[in-house]
Parts: C-alpha cells; sequence; structure tokens
C-alpha cells in the first residue's frame, strides 16, 4: 500500500509505502490477539484462492454481506469475510474468519439436548401439579357428594370440611349453611308437629 505525500500547496513531497506480507505468521497473531475459540481461524483469501495460513488450502468463496457456510479443504466452516487490502493493478486480499461446521453443529446439538431436558422437566413438574390440584378438586367434590348423600338419607347432621379461601371453601360454606338451615327447619317443622291442638 502506497500514500502519496504532498505539502500545503500540493507540491509533491514523496510516497510512503507499507508492505504487509499476508502470511500464517501474520494469520495466527490475528487469531492469538482476537481470543477466538478452538479450532476457529482467519485466512487471506487473493482470487478466491487461500493465501494464508498453509493449513487451509485451496479455493474459498468469501462471504461479503452475511454469513455462509464455506468448504475449504476437506473441512467445512461458517465465514465472513471483508476486504483487507486493495491496490490498484494487484488483486484485492480478503480477511476471512472460519468457525469449523463441526464446532457449530456440535454446539447446536448440546443445546437442543438441554433444551429437551428443560421440557422433560418442565412437563414433569407440570403434570405433577396438574396432578396435585387435581386430587385436591376431586377430594372437595367427593366430600360434597359424600355429604349430600348423608344428608340425602336423613343425616342432617353432616357437614363439609372447609379449607382456604377458595370456591370450594366458599361452595362448602353454602353447603354447610344450607345443611343447618334445612336441620333447623326440620327440628322447627317436628317441635311443631308434636304441640297439643289447641
Amino acid at each position: 500500500t502506497s500514500v502519496v505525500v504532498t505539502d500545503d500547496e500540493g507540491k509533491l513531497l514523496g510516497h510512503v509505502v507499507v508492505h504487509l506480507p499476508f502470511d500464517d505468521r501474520l494469520a495466527n497473531r490475528l487469531c492469538m490477539r482476537a481470543a477466538l475459540d478452538d479450532g476457529d481461524l482467519f485466512a487471506f483469501v487473493a482470487n478466491g484462492k487461500v493465501i494464508a495460513p498453509k493449513e487451509i488450502s485451496g479455493d474459498l468463496a468469501v462471504p461479503h454481506q452475511q454469513p455462509s457456510f464455506v468448504t475449504a479443504g476437506e473441512t467445512s466452516f461458517r465465514a465472513l469475510g471483508t476486504v483487507a487490502a486493495e491496490n490498484p493493478g494487484r488483486p484485492a486480499v480478503a480477511l476471512v474468519a472460519l468457525s469449523p461446521k463441526a464446532n457449530i453443529d456440535q454446539a447446536v446439538g448440546d443445546l437442543r439436548g438441554r433444551f429437551l431436558l428443560f421440557s422433560a422437566v418442565a412437563m414433569i413438574a407440570v403434570g405433577i401439579l396438574a396432578y396435585t390440584f387435581g386430587r385436591t378438586i376431586v377430594r372437595s367434590l367427593g366430600e360434597l357428594a359424600a355429604a349430600a348423600g348423608a344428608i340425602a338419607k336423613g343425616k342432617l347432621e353432616q357437614r363439609v370440611p372447609v379449607r382456604g379461601r377458595d370456591e370450594f371453601a366458599v361452595l362448602g360454606e353454602a353447603f354447610n349453611d344450607m345443611a343447618a338451615q334445612l336441620e333447623a327447619r326440620l327440628r322447627a317443622t317436628s317441635d311443631a308437629s308434636e304441640l297439643p291442638p289447641c
């Protein structure tokens, strides 16, 4: 890469030329400084060919806009690239970040396994809660049905146990009030029939 240096009036003072070798050493230094995960790496690509690092060889399509899966040699990678250097009369060099598809597949598989385990645990918990609440409802309705059956057989002293403040507690209280009123009216009718006629 070269830069033209001029003074304030535009007079040419000279050229500054910088040479940056796109080689394995630079690619490895970039990987170290970027703190990439194991297996992730950077590659330099010019004219669709990998020029560094040497562990990757062959053609490589450079995805510029969004990540995509590419194959270099016999390995599939998820890749994203950007132009690293453009010089007139020379091919552009792209810097491509590569992550092995096998690592991504393993991470997705691990996540899928965790999700399935969490789903199974959640379904078991929901099942236990539904069973517990269902038993409470069935028990309350069973007690109410037993008390109604006892009253129908003439056992007017039968009452329903009232627990909590939910709708079943309100229903139990209403049933007990009805049973008490029925018992009181039946007793009043019975007492009135035992009185001597006037």
